[in-house]
């Protein structure tokens, strides 16, 4: 009897890339532009910055990075109006200019 070898697994080695693609093409599908914000959304945005990390209460923020929105739950430690940058629970570090929403 003789062995077929590596004429018999040809077909799975195309299902493996056809999951590549798929993956590919959900990643595509998945991307976002960045939403832009008027001034109004922007200073709105600053005011509750500056009442939550007063405040020290629970923030959930809304960024976009990377193509896609992030959600980021927790409470500000640190504004750092040089940079432009927040820091989230002494470690997360998000930029003003990324920042989406906050509730």
């Amino acid at each position: 009897m003789s062995d077929r070898g590596i004429i018999k697994w040809a077909p799975f080695s195309s299902v493996i890339n056809g999951n590549i693609l798929l993956k590919e093409i959900h990643e595509e599908k998945s991307r976002i532009i960045k939403p832009t914000l008027s001034e109004e959304q922007i200073q709105e945005l600053e005011d509750k910055i500056l009442e939550k990390y007063n405040n020290k209460t629970l923030v959930t923020i809304f960024f976009y990075k990377s193509e896609h929105i992030y959600i980021l739950k927790g409470i500000i430690s640190k504004i750092n109006t040089a940079t432009k940058e927040i820091t989230v629970n002494n470690q997360k570090v998000i930029f003003f200019s990324n920042i989406i929403r906050i509730i």
